[in-house]
């Protein structure tokens, strides 16, 4: 059996007392976002897309490529600016 993701993984590793970092499911609230931003300073989003639309099946005015420096991310101006340049609706910004 294999495990992806600290989603489930974290659970596993839990259950042996396994030192894992803290992670939020799809179901957080901005409250337990802004906890974790609280007592870390940073967190890291690892976007969930349910909707299982491939690339491929997007046209070119959807996709948008923004080149990012690893050790510092992505920041949400950049972010922001991207979804803006292909009309996201505004519930995604």
């Amino acid at each position: 059996m294999q495990i992806t993701g600290l989603l489930w993984g974290a659970k596993l590793l839990n259950y042996v007392d396994f030192p894992t970092s803290e992670v939020l499911g799809p179901e957080a609230t901005s409250e337990q976002i802004k906890d974790l931003l609280d007592r870390y300073g940073q967190v890291l989003v690892n976007p969930n897309f349910k909707c299982g639309v491939e690339i491929e099946e997007l046209s070119k005015d959807q996709i948008v490529t923004i080149p990012f420096d690893a050790l510092t991310g992505f920041k949400g101006f950049v972010v922001a600016n991207a979804l803006d340049q292909i009309n996201a609706p505004n519930v995604v910004l």
